[in-house]
């Protein structure tokens, strides 16, 4: 295999949409980055270019982790405001992320989960 085939860079448009999972990662944005991950992995293969597992790795494990963070403020939010089952979707939301990447957030799942008792 040549350079090109090892390294997504030599592919500006692949460059691209690499750059935007990565910054709809960052923002816990997690749909959108895993459609732009699939996007990029689906683009590679048509140019027979491959993306390194390790890159596809971390884009997908920070969306995760900064997916727990988003989705436990939009969860906050909505308990705050008595949305009730809003809240509770977002909590099981940021559960399932957590998991993905090996996180605890049970006490914080709780610290929420008890503000809609009151």
């Amino acid at each position: 295999m040549n350079a090109q085939t090892q390294n997504p860079k030599f592919d500006p448009k692949l460059e691209q949409i690499l750059w935007y999972a990565r910054d709809y990662a960052s923002r816990g944005m997690v749909n959108t980055a895993l459609g732009k991950l699939n996007e990029a992995r689906e683009y590679a293969t048509r140019v027979g270019v491959e993306i390194p597992e390790a890159i596809l790795t971390e884009i997908q494990d920070t969306a995760y982790r900064s997916g727990v963070e988003t989705t436990l403020g939009y969860a906050r939010d909505y308990a705050s405001r008595g949305m009730v089952n809003t809240a509770l979707g977002k909590l099981n939301e940021a559960r399932e992320y957590a998991t993905r990447v090996g996180l605890d957030i049970t006490d914080r799942v709780q610290v929420i989960e008890a503000t809609l008792t009151k």
